[in-house]
């Protein structure tokens, strides 16, 4: 039952009680019937809980388990939404996660093929070791255009794309420095909007 909801919200239901077990065989299947109360602030029931008259069924011939239940149960719609709004969430968090972690492989072979033999994660280390003065600086000097004077060698091109591929890693250190100090600072306007008596905010 907790994982037919899209949203998650009846992850939120318990049992409350069992009101009465019945047993009977069928053609087809052994079938218990429950009553029972299920409960969950997210019902819409006004004291939060809810009488249900449920059958368990095992099939007779290969002994498999299934359920009717005589009506699902009805949630508060502020409760779904608000579910499925932090599964969107969830699930846009693990596809970034999985999209960081292909670009953080990728930019790991493009640092070996520069001739960078620190591992990326002694580079992160490092890097997360710097100011931001002296980020922005590696940032401004990998971005920077230089002139095709059509006689750079072999070695002044690993040189550069070398430096453009430290500017993206510190420049991927400012931004999640950026992102902290930001939720941060929401996290202070919250505390003091509600110290005044007042929601949370939804943005600064």
């Amino acid at each position: 039952m907790q994982s037919l909801s899209d949203s998650g919200v009846y992850q939120t239901l318990a049992l409350k009680r069992t009101l009465s077990i019945e047993y009977g065989r069928g053609i087809y299947h052994d079938n218990w019937y429950f009553t029972i109360v299920l409960s969950s602030t997210h019902l819409q029931s006004t004291n939060q809980e809810q009488e249900f008259h449920l059958i368990v069924m095992k099939s007779l011939d290969d002994s498999v388990y299934s359920f009717a239940i005589d009506e699902f149960p009805l949630m508060k719609s502020e409760s779904i939404n608000a579910f499925w709004k932090q599964m969107v969430d969830r699930h846009k968090a693990l596809r970034e996660s999985s999209f960081e972690q292909i670009e953080r492989e990728e930019l790991a072979l493009d640092l070996k093929q520069v001739g960078v033999t620190a591992s990326l994660q002694e580079l992160l280390e490092e890097f997360n070791g710097k100011g931001d003065e002296e980020l922005s600086r590696i940032v401004e000097k990998g971005v920077k255009e230089r002139p095709n004077t059509g006689t750079e060698g072999p070695a002044e091109t690993r040189a550069r794309e070398r430096e453009a591929l430290f500017a993206e890693l510190a420049n991927d250190v400012l931004d999640a420095r950026w992102d902290q100090q930001m939720l941060l600072e929401q996290e202070k306007y919250d505390q003091h909007v509600g110290s005044l008596g007042g929601g949370k905010s939804t943005e600064l």
